[in-house]
């Protein structure tokens, strides 16, 4: 016997639910449009960031460590490899602070060639501390406005638009009143490649 699709029942004005008229759940209608779940911007483009930067990291072969309380750093990378222990820490784990930013107001591949966005000075410091024993990185991620444009799922990949890139403010000064903007190049894309790179650095006790 082949199997054959759920199906939900449509209720009429009677009450009574007809055998034969009932609605696919695998078939939605194709003139509804989706029904996207009511979530803040902010916190929608923070989980899609972190599906990205998760992504990333499980391909480069690290763990990722998160905290609910938020005190300015957004996740923290492992990377195990013995070629960390012949750098100057004698580990073979290489830690990397990480903070992410998502962005829907710049298009894809800006023509300035940076991505940028503002921070607090305070939160600034925080990422610009030079501290060898510890290495930071900002994750700057741009997005389309439009949620339905996010991804697309096939057979043979799942794409997630747009693209992330990365840079390390260490040394840094701030240079506004309250604010500085700090910018991540183009040329920097955050994919698991760089992330592994990183790491290596950072195991040898490098600078980024």
């Amino acid at each position: 016997m082949s199997e054959e699709e759920p199906r939900l029942p449509v209720p009429t004005s009677s009450g009574l639910t007809p055998v034969s008229d009932t609605v696919s759940l695998l078939s939605p209608a194709i003139s509804e449009p989706e029904l996207r779940g009511q979530i803040r911007t902010k916190e929608q483009l923070e989980l899609l960031e972190s599906a990205y930067f998760n992504a990333v990291a499980a391909a480069a072969g690290c763990v990722v460590f998160t905290s609910a309380y938020d005190d300015g750093i957004d996740a923290i990378v492992k990377h195990r490899s013995p070629l960390h222990a012949t750098g100057p820490k004698n580990s073979v784990d290489a830690f990397l602070q990480i903070q992410l930013k998502c962005i829907s107001s710049t298009p894809p591949n800006p023509k300035s060639g940076n991505v940028s966005r503002s921070f607090e000075n305070e939160r600034f410091e925080l990422w610009a501390e030079t501290n060898p024993s510890i290495r930071k990185i900002v994750v700057m991620m741009i997005a389309p406005a439009d949620p339905a444009s996010w991804l697309t799922a096939s057979h043979e990949s799942l794409i997630l638009r747009h693209c992330a890139y990365w840079c390390c403010i260490e040394g840094r000064t701030p240079t506004g009143e309250k604010t500085t903007s700090v910018s991540a190049p183009t040329t920097q894309i955050f994919d698991d490649v760089a992330l592994c790179r990183i790491m290596h650095t950072v195991g040898q006790g490098g600078a980024l």
